[in-house]
Protein backbone atom coordinates (compact mmCIF):
# COMPACT_ATOMS: atom_id res chain seq x y z
CA UNK A 1 0.00 0.00 0.00
CA UNK A 2 1.51 3.09 -0.78
CA UNK A 3 -0.23 7.22 0.61
CA UNK A 4 -1.47 8.69 -1.99
CA UNK A 5 0.37 10.77 -4.80
CA UNK A 6 -0.35 14.02 -2.98
CA UNK A 7 0.88 13.42 0.56
CA UNK A 8 3.93 11.51 -1.19
CA UNK A 9 4.85 14.72 -2.78
CA UNK A 10 4.03 16.59 -0.19
CA UNK A 11 5.99 14.83 2.42
CA UNK A 12 8.89 14.76 0.14
CA UNK A 13 8.73 18.89 -0.20
CA UNK A 14 8.46 19.39 3.28
CA UNK A 15 11.32 17.42 3.64
CA UNK A 16 13.25 19.36 1.11
CA UNK A 17 12.35 22.88 1.59
CA UNK A 18 11.74 23.18 5.66
CA UNK A 19 10.12 26.74 5.32
CA UNK A 20 7.98 27.78 8.09
CA UNK A 21 5.25 27.89 6.29
CA UNK A 22 5.47 24.34 5.38
CA UNK A 23 5.04 23.70 8.53
CA UNK A 24 1.20 24.75 8.33
CA UNK A 25 1.29 22.80 5.05
CA UNK A 26 2.14 19.66 7.15
CA UNK A 27 -0.23 20.53 9.48
CA UNK A 28 -3.29 20.60 7.26
CA UNK A 29 -1.98 17.21 5.58
CA UNK A 30 -2.06 15.08 8.79
CA UNK A 31 -5.12 16.24 9.91
CA UNK A 32 -6.84 13.97 7.04
CA UNK A 33 -5.20 11.33 8.24
CA UNK A 34 -6.94 9.45 10.88
CA UNK A 35 -5.00 9.40 13.70
CA UNK A 36 -6.11 5.79 14.21
CA UNK A 37 -3.71 4.76 11.32
CA UNK A 38 -1.03 7.44 10.85
CA UNK A 39 1.72 5.20 12.31
CA UNK A 40 1.68 4.03 9.21
CA UNK A 41 2.70 6.78 7.11
CA UNK A 42 5.85 7.01 9.08
CA UNK A 43 9.26 7.12 7.90
CA UNK A 44 9.70 4.06 9.65
CA UNK A 45 6.68 1.86 8.80
CA UNK A 46 7.21 2.93 5.34
CA UNK A 47 11.27 2.06 4.98
CA UNK A 48 9.71 -1.69 6.24
CA UNK A 49 6.84 -1.55 3.56
CA UNK A 50 9.73 -0.53 0.99
CA UNK A 51 11.84 -3.54 2.15
CA UNK A 52 9.28 -5.93 2.09
CA UNK A 53 7.85 -5.03 -1.50
CA UNK A 54 11.50 -6.02 -2.58
CA UNK A 55 11.51 -9.16 -0.61
CA UNK A 56 8.77 -9.98 -2.45
CA UNK A 57 10.04 -8.47 -6.19
CA UNK A 58 13.00 -10.35 -5.67
CA UNK A 59 10.90 -13.77 -4.92
CA UNK A 60 11.60 -14.16 -1.52
CA UNK A 61 8.45 -14.68 0.02
CA UNK A 62 6.05 -18.02 0.81
CA UNK A 63 2.70 -18.83 -0.29
CA UNK A 64 0.37 -20.70 2.10
CA UNK A 65 -3.30 -21.96 0.77
CA UNK A 66 -4.06 -21.74 4.67
CA UNK A 67 -2.97 -20.64 7.66
CA UNK A 68 -2.57 -24.10 9.12
CA UNK A 69 0.01 -24.86 6.56
CA UNK A 70 2.24 -21.43 7.01
CA UNK A 71 1.80 -22.48 11.35
CA UNK A 72 3.18 -25.84 10.44
CA UNK A 73 6.04 -24.44 8.34
CA UNK A 74 6.65 -21.86 11.25
CA UNK A 75 6.78 -24.78 13.85
CA UNK A 76 8.95 -27.10 12.12
CA UNK A 77 12.50 -27.63 13.32
CA UNK A 78 14.92 -27.84 10.61
CA UNK A 79 16.56 -25.28 8.98
CA UNK A 80 15.10 -25.28 5.42
CA UNK A 81 12.93 -21.88 6.71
Amino acid sequence: MTPPAWYAHAARTLEREQRPNAIDYWSAISSLIDPEQAWFWSKEWQAGERESRASRDRGETLTFAAADEAIAWLQRDDDDR
